[in-house]
């Protein structure tokens, strides 16, 4: 993902331009700007010039803390809220601190190297190499589930690394199409994984909070999670069989590698310092999917009664009295300086705070765009609804930044939700395929910061990306839609 703490460099003045922009967007624009509908209040135009100003800061200046701040004080001079209630809308809610516990627990996770392992374990058994198909939907896996846990940049590095000796020992050459489908699937398997599981993960508390505020769907956290993993999932395997069939690749030759072999000098097995923690992140997301079906016992019941955040801080409370081999599993201060992306935390709390005033109906923002744009998909089947989404995301991101995309699809998207809301669709997975779909980019050099690494590969050309990468990106556009269709009809 790109950098989201963006100083001035070599492009300065975009940055000064974009930053004041946003200020004259935030202060002057209110004063200037009628209502332009009937229904919209004067509070409702300065709200939508504060939200148009901070993404505009977000896109020229790519530094988040300053569109939030920016923000915080646009929402005060023009009179929405008072100092005490801008702080406390943002940094108050819950799921502020939700994003900033899990990404301390997730720094446990990713600092003990416990993703890598995972994926050498899997990708070492008996059955992945038999057959050279599922070796393929292995791999993919292997490399979304390692930058879950790894993050992304180092994912790649490593993932890169073991296909060049996979291309090796099979004896592909690396500029084959079969070797750079495989490079380009491994990427987007590599993109989207941290969104699973990984800190990245918190993005889609800032998607779920949005449509929280404007359709009402109380999102469970760990919801995205199984959604996220039906879409990681169902494109290694849809990948692997277009590579057979579509592609029209010769994947025998990976039958010939011995990935037992290649990995037996790397550890295949979880030490209790790396399992500990991860048994604490499988122990919280039991209790989010399962604490609203529990009995009502004692114990029980207040263990129900615990949002995530109080459970994941009780979690983390345990982990730091836990020792292995006289050393601290989890130290707070550690995990909470060192772990925690302050200007991801800032961007989510000032966008879904400013984003939950803009669809709030006393102010009429949210019944002018209902009316403007919901006939455009009213009307229609919901499938054409998250296909315009999705490819709508896949566009803006590969241009734009892309915790900006994220956010501001986010918005409008769940603003013109209510139509699938009152027909009864239950529409996670629209958050869950704008978070996803936000991080898919690769299309230039600009498109995010990863992008560079899979663009700088010497078996790579702007001709490969801009016809099979177009034809992937494609390809994953469809298994979002597909996996959606499930979840939105079953």
């Amino acid at each position: 993902m790109k950098q989201t703490n963006a100083s001035p460099k070599h492009s300065s003045w975009v940055y000064y331009l974009g930053t004041l922009a946003m200020l004259a967007s935030m202060l002057l624009l209110p004063h200037l700007i009628p209502s332009w509908a009937d229904g919209i209040t004067p509070a409702g135009v300065s709200i939508a010039c504060v939200f148009v100003g901070a993404i505009i800061g977000i896109l020229t200046t790519n530094d988040l803390i300053l569109c939030a701040l920016f923000a915080m004080g646009g929402l005060v001079i023009n009179g929405i809220q008072t100092p005490a209630q801008v702080i406390s809308s943002f940094m108050g809610a819950s799921y502020v601190w939700q994003i900033v516990v899990l990404y301390a627990l997730c720094y446990v996770i990713i600092r003990d190297n416990t993703g890598e392992v995972i994926a050498r374990f899997l990708l070492t058994r008996r059955f992945t190499q038999k057959y050279p198909m599922v070796m393929v939907m292995m791999l993919l896996f292997a490399f979304g589930l390692a930058a879950a846990f790894m993050g992304v940049f180092g994912a790649l590095i490593v993932g890169f690394t073991l296909l060049d000796g996979i291309y090796a020992e099979a004896g592909i050459e690396p500029k084959s199409k079969l070797a750079r489908l495989l490079c380009l699937g491994a990427f987007i398997t590599m993109c989207i994984g941290p969104m699973t599981i990984g800190s990245m993960a918190a993005l889609n508390l800032a998607a779920g909070q949005f449509f929280l505020a404007a359709a009402g769907v109380q999102v469970v956290t760990f919801r995205f999670v199984a959604e996220a993993f039906a879409i990681l999932i169902a494109f290694c395997a849809v990948f692997a069989l277009a590579l057979r069939f579509l592609f029209r690749c010769d994947i025998r030759a990976l039958g010939r590698v011995d990935l037992a072999q290649a990995l037996a000098d790397k550890p295949l097995r979880l030490t209790r310092r790396q399992w500990i923690p991860l048994a604490a992140f499988l122990i919280i997301a039991l209790h989010s999917f399962t604490s609203p079906y529990w009995p009502e016992m004692p114990v029980l019941s207040a263990l129900k009664e615990m949002d995530t955040v109080l459970f994941t801080s009780v979690a983390l409370a345990v982990l730091a009295l836990i020792r292995v081999d006289g050393e601290q599993i989890f130290c707070p201060v550690e995990a909470f300086t060192k772990g925690v992306s302050w200007p991801i935390v800032m961007a989510v709390a000032s966008m879904a705070a400013i984003g939950g005033l803009l669809v709030a109906d006393e102010y009429g923002i949210k019944a002018w765009l209902t009316q403007a744009l919901g006939g455009l998909f009213s009307n229609h089947s919901p499938l054409l609804f998250v296909a315009m989404t999705v490819l709508i995301t896949l566009l803006l991101t590969n241009f734009f930044s892309n915790t900006a995309t994220l956010l501001v699809v986010s918005s409008l998207v769940s603003a013109l939700s209510g139509p699938l809301v009152d027909a009864g669709y239950d529409i996670t997975i629209l958050a869950v395929a704008i978070s996803l779909s936000s991080m898919v980019a690769y299309l230039t050099y600009a498109s995010s910061g990863q992008a560079a690494i899979l663009l700088s590969q010497k078996n790579m050309d702007n001709k490969f990306i801009w016809t099979y990468g177009i034809a992937a990106m494609l390809l994953y556009a469809a298994v979002v839609i597909l996996v959606s269709a499930v979840c939105l009809f079953f």
